[in-house]
């Protein structure tokens, strides 16, 4: 019993992951690939060629994580009773919505962090914080 909580367990943190993707979030996929191509390019300074190269490498990355999140909430349900996946998929649920609030938090702190707009250091423009006028 302890062995198929714990394995049912490691495979609930895998699909809840932050790569977890569905069919919905493709345009989120994208982003991310995109995202990942210009925090590259800003450090090594790709080509074109090869910021397209590796906007296909990030992309097939995001479809095999989806493909191997999909195969495995198919084996589980297979193990599961009807009851057991509702309960299951509550739980997949709401550990989602923790990730997707952790992952919204962190980026408003990012962007409030010591009072500016948080960039990265290969960034061209950094906003300073405004010093408030003397009196």
């Amino acid at each position: 019993m302890k062995k198929t909580f714990l394995s049912l367990a490691v495979a609930g943190a895998l699909l809840a992951s932050p790569l977890m993707a569905t069919a919905d979030n493709t345009a989120a996929e994208k982003n991310w690939a995109d995202h990942r191509v210009e925090r590259l390019q800003s450090w090594l300074e790709l080509t074109d060629d090869q910021q397209k190269e590796l906007r296909e490498v990030f992309t097939g990355q995001q479809e095999k994580m989806r493909a191997m999140h999909e195969d495995t909430q198919q084996r589980i349900n297979a193990i599961l009773t009807a009851e057991q996946q509702e309960k299951w998929q509550q739980a997949r649920e709401k550990r989602q919505n923790k990730w997707q609030e952790r992952g919204a938090n962190k980026n408003q702190r990012k962007m409030h962090k010591n009072g500016k707009h948080h960039m990265h250091k290969g960034d061209r423009m950094h906003a300073q914080p405004v010093k408030p006028a003397a009196e």
